[in-house]
């Protein structure tokens, strides 16, 4: 309720069930408490496709809605909120800067996926959460200063109408350029994959189908996993990461997908 990132004490909390649910009791007294935009925010537990431990938080603003799925896009949607922007206009602008509709974006990317065969969103939420994590890992800092680092970017890409793809790749990479970005030198390094590794999600996606989106997580994260060894060791020896860094990275990954 007061931003500060975390679950306190006095404030309300579920744990979700074995397939991700939840069941949040919101009072009228905390909910007048709470700060404007404050978040609805996951933190700890497991992937339930991949068996990882969760890596940083996800959130979504909370509007008092009877559901609300939490993913890495609503994630880049309460960054923006964060930062100022109207609840409405930040789901508008990250769903054209992620090339979804908003309905995509507010949806559960597994369910669009399984029921009505459109992977646009799990490809895209995978591909997010795995750029931010290695952006993150990178330069040391939490996921959660990433996705704030981001928004300017966000709004840039979704107002661009010279952009054809847009894509987290095209958001990282633009923020990467900004004049006044404050992404970390090692983060901004750690970008330039963020095509390969959504190349990476996508085969994955494509190859085990809609309907065994586990699979395709458990293979893609094993890949990913790779990648994020090769970018942590050539930044740990200033080895520079350039096209040829990527392509042979992009083939490893692939080959080990």
């Amino acid at each position: 309720m007061n931003e500060n990132g975390k679950c306190d004490s006095d404030e309300p909390f579920a744990i979700t069930g074995t397939d991700g649910n939840y069941t949040l009791t919101v009072t009228a007294k905390e909910k007048a408490k709470a700060d404007k935009n404050a978040p609805l925010l996951v933190s700890g537990g497991m992937d339930i496709d991949t068996d990882a431990n969760l890596t940083g938080t996800f959130k979504a603003p909370y509007t008092g809605g009877t559901t609300t799925n939490i993913t890495p896009i609503t994630t880049l949607v309460s960054a923006m909120v964060a930062k100022g922007t109207p609840v409405d206009t930040a789901y508008k602008q990250v769903a054209k800067a992620l090339n979804l509709t908003e309905t995509e974006v507010k949806s559960d990317p597994v369910k669009l996926a399984k029921d009505d065969n459109n992977t646009k969103a799990i490809a895209a939420a995978m591909t997010i959460h795995r750029v931010i994590t290695i952006m993150a890992k990178s330069a040391k800092v939490n996921n959660s200063k990433i996705y704030s680092d981001l928004v300017t970017a966000i709004k840039t890409v979704a107002d661009d109408s010279n952009t054809t793809t847009k894509s987290i790749a095209t958001i990282v990479n633009t923020a990467a350029v900004e004049a006044n970005s404050t992404l970390p030198s090692e983060a901004i390094r750690a970008a330039k994959m963020a095509v390969t590794i959504g190349k990476t999600i996508s085969s994955a996606i494509t190859t085990y189908g809609n309907t065994n989106i586990q699979d395709a997580a458990l293979a893609s994260y094993t890949a990913l996993n790779t990648i994020q060894e090769k970018v942590t060791t050539a930044l740990e020896n200033n080895t520079t990461i350039d096209n040829t860094f990527i392509t042979n990275v992009e083939s490893n990954a692939l080959a080990t997908l």
